[in-house]
């Protein structure tokens, strides 16, 4: 089982944005480093580990067929 790790962002008016946040296909072992490349993305995105700007979260999600 894998892990990504999804960059979701919304826009007035406009569909929401999912993206790998880590880049095309890449994957994460398990939920544990998932969660921790997590905190990282939202300390380098706002100041604060883990947290996000309002209309942008960021999730650990399982996957399967990508990575393995």
């Amino acid at each position: 089982m894998k892990w990504m790790l999804v960059y979701i962002i919304v826009q007035v008016n406009q569909e929401p944005i999912a993206i790998n946040a880590m880049g095309i296909r890449y994957t994460f072992d398990s939920m544990i480093e998932c969660f921790l490349k997590r905190e990282e993305l939202g300390g380098r995105l706002t100041g604060r580990p883990g947290h996000f700007e309002m209309d942008s979260q960021a999730i650990c999600m399982r996957v399967s067929g990508i990575g393995e």
